[in-house]
Order: C-alpha cells, then sequence, then structure tokens
C-alpha cells in the first residue's frame, strides 16, 4: 500500500562506487566505535555494580570501610606520588625536548623526534618489559654487569622512583608532540 511504499528504503543504481565506500566506511567506524564502546562500558558497569552489593546487600558499605581502613593510606600516598612524580618528570623532559627541538640548534633533531615517536606508538608494557630486563635489581642486565664489575647493583626499576622513571620516558612523548 502507500505507506509501505512511503517507508521502503530505495536503492539508486546510479549511485556512484565512492559514494557507496563512504557510506560503507561510515557503516565500518559506527560498528567498530559500538563494540569499542560496548567492551569498555560493560566491564565499568560490572566494576560499578559489584563495588555497591556486599555480602547480599546493595550500599556504600565497601566504600565506607575502604575510607577507614588504616592500610589504604599508604597505598593512596605512593598512587598520588607515583602520579604527580610521573606528572613532573614527564613535563619537565618533555617541554625540555620540545624546547631544544624547536627553538635552537640542536643536531639530530629528527632522531629526537623519531625516538619521541617511537615511544609514542609504542605500548607502555613493551617499554616496561624493556626495563625489568634492563633495571631490575636481581635479574636486570645492567646491575649484573655492574655487580660483576663494581659490586653494586644500582638501578631498581621496581621501586618508586624507577617506577616513575619508567612511565615519565614512555609520558613525556604527550608533552612534546607537535603539528
Amino acid at each position: 500500500g502507500p505507506f509501505a511504499r512511503l517507508f521502503r528504503l530505495k536503492i539508486d543504481r546510479t549511485m556512484s562506487t565512492a559514494w557507496r565506500q563512504s557510506k560503507a566506511l561510515v557503516l565500518v567506524a559506527a560498528l567498530t566505535a559500538m563494540a569499542i564502546t560496548i567492551l569498555n562500558l560493560a566491564p565499568l558497569a560490572a566494576l560499578a555494580i559489584g563495588s555497591l552489593r556486599s555480602e547480599e546487600q546493595w550500599g556504600l558499605g565497601a566504600f565506607r570501610s575502604l575510607g577507614t581502613a588504616l592500610d589504604f593510606a599508604p597505598v593512596m600516598l605512593n598512587s598520588w606520588a607515583f602520579a604527580l612524580g610521573t606528572t613532573a618528570v614527564s613535563l619537565v623532559l618533555g617541554v625540555s625536548l620540545a624546547f631544544l627541538t624547536s627553538r635552537t640548534d640542536l643536531p639530530a633533531t629528527g632522531f629526537v623526534r623519531g625516538s619521541v615517536l617511537a615511544a609514542f606508538v609504542s605500548p607502555p608494557w613493551l617499554l616496561a618489559m624493556a626495563y625489568v630486563f634492563l633495571a631490575s635489581p636481581n635479574a636486570g642486565l645492567i646491575n649484573q654487569i655492574a655487580d660483576a664489575w663494581f659490586g653494586v647493583k644500582p638501578l631498581n626499576v621496581q621501586s618508586l622512583g624507577g617506577m616513575i622513571a619508567v612511565s615519565s620516558l614512555q609520558v613525556m612523548s604527550f608533552s612534546l608532540i607537535r603539528d
């Protein structure tokens, strides 16, 4: 009937190939965005619901006990120290390198920019594993060599300072990337 014709989708046979390809690209992008949203929101929703339910009852009891637990304060202080330390060190490194590469006649500027780009695109776990292999207190290659030659193990990437140093090398690329 007339309603069926009104709501029926018509496919134009003269539609250009580029238009069909761009519609397909938009469809793929929309489906990808939906999948990413669902895959991120589902675990977050499960965490939120799980944090509000404890021992067969709903409420904020878990948050109350977390705030009053004495063991929680050092963890929170370490987290803040790590976050603020990483931010401060990475900003100093990134802004310094940005100034040196853009405002001075630094040799090998292309190498510095390429190295920063490599740090930007490489996954953080790869950098962390590399530094564990190099500077772990007992098994790190640099510490083994220093221990054999000098009898000391100078580096520890598993300490708060070591974690800040390694994370800063990854994060500083955000403050240097430009254009």
